[in-house]
C-alpha cells in the first residue's frame, strides 16, 4: 500500500512544487518506488516529469487535477508504488482539500520565511486541526520552511508558532542558487552528482528521512 504525502498550502509561492519534486526525488534515491501526483491546474509538476531524461530514476507522472477520492484510495492500495507525493493546488479549500486530508497519510505545509506569509500560512494550519483525522493523530502535519535559515528572529518565529499549533518542522530549505537549474531540464540536484549538490541535497533528504520515519 502507498503513503500518500500532501504537499499543501493556500498561499501561492511558497514552493509547493519545489518540495514535492525534491521530496520525490530524494525517495527515489533512497530506493522507494515513488509517482508524483500534480493536483494544480498549471500541472507544473507533470511538465517536470515529462522533461525528465530516461538515464533519470522513474518517477511515476499522476494526473490529480481531477481525481474523485475514490481513484485516490485505489491509487493508494497499488502495490507497486511506496509513495505517491501530491502537489497541491493554491487556494485549495473544501471538498478538494477534504478528500486530499482523508487520503493523506503526511501533509507537508511550505512555508517562505517571511512574516507576511507566515501570517497567511497560520489561518491554513490551524484550519487543518478542524479535520478529524488530523485531530486523531491519524495524518501527521509538519512544515517545511522554505529560503530559511534554522536560526535568527525569523526561525525563533516559526519555533514558537510550531509549538503553539503543535506543529513539527520537518526541514529548514536555505535559499540556494543552483537547485532550480536542474529542474529546467527535469532533473534535480539527486540526479547531478556534484560535489556542490551535496548540501543542497542534505535539507531534502532529511524531509524524505522524516517522511519515512513517519509512516514506517
Amino acid at each position: 500500500m502507498a503513503h500518500v504525502i500532501s504537499v499543501q498550502n493556500v498561499k501561492g509561492g511558497c514552493g509547493k512544487t519545489t518540495t514535492a519534486i525534491h521530496l520525490a526525488a530524494a525517495l527515489t534515491d533512497m530506493g522507494y518506488a515513488v509517482a508524483l501526483a500534480d493536483g494544480d491546474p498549471q500541472k507544473s509538476a507533470l511538465s517536470w516529469i515529462e522533461r525528465r531524461p530516461a538515464k533519470c530514476a522513474t518517477i511515476e507522472g499522476l494526473d490529480f487535477t481531477d481525481l474523485n477520492l475514490d481513484e485516490l484510495r485505489a491509487l493508494k492500495k497499488r502495490k507497486t508504488l511506496d509513495y505517491v507525493i501530491v502537489d497541491g493546488r493554491a487556494a485549495v479549500r473544501g471538498a478538494p482539500l477534504t478528500d486530499f486530508i482523508k487520503i493523506s497519510d503526511v501533509i507537508l505545509v511550505p512555508i517562505v520565511g517571511l512574516p507576511l506569509d507566515i501570517e497567511a500560512s497560520i489561518d491554513f494550519l490551524e484550519k487543518l486541526w478542524e479535520y478529524r483525522k488530523v485531530e486523531k493523530g491519524d495524518a501527521q502535519v509538519a512544515v517545511v520552511l522554505n529560503k530559511t535559515r534554522n536560526s535568527g528572529k525569523i526561525a525563533e518565529r516559526i519555533e514558537v508558532l510550531s509549538e503553539t499549533l503543535d506543529v513539527e518542522i520537518a526541514a529548514y530549505v536555505p535559499e540556494r542558487s543552483g537547485m532550480q537549474n536542474p529542474i529546467e531540464y527535469g532533473m534535480t540536484v539527486f540526479d547531478q552528482q556534484r560535489v556542490t549538490n551535496y548540501a543542497v541535497r542534505e535539507p531534502f533528504i532529511e524531509l524524505a528521512e522524516y517522511v519515512v520515519a513517519i509512516t514506517e
